[in-house]
């Protein structure tokens, strides 16, 4: 398994789903799932199921690699790519 795994369900996060959430949903998902924030990656859907509730763009930092996958949205999942712009 690659670090870049998610961690709940192992679907390769590195290949299209490699994005930044806001510390306070990336700790909230991560408690949804018992894993500690810095041992690796959730997928969208592992995120989702752990807050219980869809992912919008008000959840996503600034991260350079998130503006990247809206400027390119061939590069990510359809899925990161609809929430990266979800009002």
């Amino acid at each position: 398994m690659s670090r870049f795994n998610c961690l709940n369900c192992d679907f390769d996060t590195l290949a299209h789903e490699y994005y930044m959430l806001l510390d306070n949903v990336w700790h909230e998902a991560c408690a949804g799932v018992g894993v500690a924030p810095r041992d690796g990656m959730l997928c969208i859907g592992c995120v989702e199921s752990a807050i219980g509730r869809k992912l919008n763009r008000r959840d996503f930092s600034d991260a350079l690699i998130n503006k990247m996958a809206i400027n390119d949205p061939t590069s990510v999942s359809p899925r990161l790519y609809d929430r990266l712009t979800l009002a």
